[in-house]
């Protein structure tokens, strides 16, 4: 039962448009800190990362996602575009 509600979640999740964007800032400590209390309240959340991220320049969408997901020690759940699903580590 509650692996159902895990998809159904992660399913609205993907359908539904990205509740934090990173933009030409890139990951500051403040956008870090916004996204871990989003992440603790929902412990699921869609980024949206802009063309613009310093660190996409350098990395690659990929990386980036994986050192966003590094950062804020929570497992990368998907990389699709330049939307990144996040979900928070269950110990």
């Amino acid at each position: 039962m509650k692996e159902i509600m895990k998809k159904e979640k992660l399913n609205k999740i993907k359908a539904s448009s990205a509740q934090i964007v990173i933009g030409k800032n890139g990951l500051t400590e403040e956008i870090l800190n916004t996204i871990k209390k989003k992440i603790k309240k929902d412990k699921i959340i869609k980024v949206k990362l802009l063309k613009t991220v310093p660190e996409l320049e350098k990395l690659g969408r990929k990386k980036c996602a994986e050192l966003l997901a590094k950062k804020l020690n929570v497992n990368l759940i998907e990389i699709r575009g330049y939307s990144i699903i996040l979900q928070k580590r269950i110990n």
